[in-house]
C-alpha cells in the first residue's frame, strides 16, 4: 500500500511547488545591463568610493566620475590608477559612457542627485580655493 503522501487518491493535499517564471524581456534587459556594470566595473568608483556619476570610460577600460578624471588630469597624473595605462590626459568629452549614465540615471535617481550636489559643492570649493592662491 502506498503513503499517504504519494497516493493519488489521499485525503491531504499535495504540497505544490511553485514555478519561477521568467521575468518578461524589458525586465531581463535591465538586469543583464546591471550585470553587466557590475561584473566590468562596477558602479562605484574606486577613487571616490561614490557612484560613477556622469561616468567616463578611459581607453584601458575603467570607468571614473568626471569629477575624479578632472581632479587626475589637473594633478597632471596620466596613467589609469587601477591598470597603470597612460590613458588619462587625453581623456575627453568622447570618453563618457552613455549607457551607464542613462543606467544611473534610471535605476539610481537620488544617488545621482546627492552626487551632483556634491560635486558642485566641490567644484565650487576648489573654484574659490584656486583664487585666493593666484592673488
Amino acid at each position: 500500500m502506498s503513503s499517504p503522501s504519494t497516493s493519488r487518491n489521499s485525503t491531504t493535499p499535495r504540497r505544490r511547488t511553485s514555478r519561477i517564471l521568467a521575468p518578461d524581456p524589458g525586465v531581463r534587459a535591465q538586469h543583464d545591463a546591471a550585470a553587466h556594470y557590475s561584473l566590468s566595473g562596477g558602479l562605484c568608483v574606486p577613487l571616490c568610493t561614490s557612484i560613477a556619476f556622469k561616468p567616463i570610460r578611459l581607453s584601458c577600460g575603467h570607468l571614473f566620475c568626471v569629477r575624479c578624471l578632472v581632479k587626475m588630469q589637473k594633478r597632471g597624473n596620466d596613467h589609469c590608477p587601477m591598470c597603470r595605462a597612460p590613458c588619462v590626459l587625453v581623456a575627453d568629452g568622447s570618453n563618457v559612457d552613455w549607457a551607464m549614465l542613462n543606467f544611473m540615471h534610471d535605476w539610481f535617481p537620488e544617488e545621482s542627485s546627492i552626487k551632483l550636489r556634491q560635486n558642485e559643492k566641490e567644484a565650487t570649493e576648489e573654484e574659490l580655493r584656486d583664487g585666493y592662491r593666484s592673488r
